[in-house]
């Protein structure tokens, strides 16, 4: 799978996904960084391994599994895209038409304190489980949302 972050100057909306097929473009709002998405899209291939797939997409069913929950209305709520101006593309292929078209530039994904105050909320982190922890902050939040999507099916 290909991951790329972008930063678009023009909104992006979720009627740009009818004129390409096979990838998906989400909101990157709520990732700590493509790693999230990444790792997400192994768990949703695995559940399909499994026959344990929420979604009969394998697209949605990633952004369920990086949502870190079993109910798609929520996952896009938190990732679907709202004139979105940071972006996180992922597929097989990503067409260099749909770069040119949405205009975007590509950027690494940031965490600072208003992003990790965002999702801890979203992902509903407590200060005790951060409390304590030898790593980082930035690093026990990765590895407390890494733990959510790869459990989300025993939600």
């Amino acid at each position: 799978m290909n991951t790329i972050s972008l930063f678009c100057k023009r909104p992006v909306n979720k009627e740009i996904l009818e004129e390409f097929d096979g990838l998906q473009i989400i909101d990157s709002t709520l990732l700590y960084g493509t790693e999230h998405i990444e790792f997400a899209h192994k768990i949703a291939v695995n559940a399909f391994g499994r026959d344990e797939n929420i979604s009969s997409d394998l697209f949605v069913e990633t952004i369920v599994r990086a949502s870190g929950q079993r109910q798609i209305k929520k996952a896009m709520k938190m990732f679907g895209l709202k004139d979105s101006n940071s972006i996180v593309v992922f597929g097989e292929k990503i067409p260099t038409d749909l770069l040119i078209r949405i205009d975007g530039k590509e950027f690494e994904i940031k965490m600072d304190a208003q992003k990790i105050k965002m999702l801890k909320s979203a992902f509903f982190l407590s200060q005790n489980e951060l409390y304590g922890a030898a790593n980082s902050e930035l690093d026990v939040i990765a590895d407390l949302i890494k733990e959510r999507v790869a459990l989300a099916h025993l939600i």
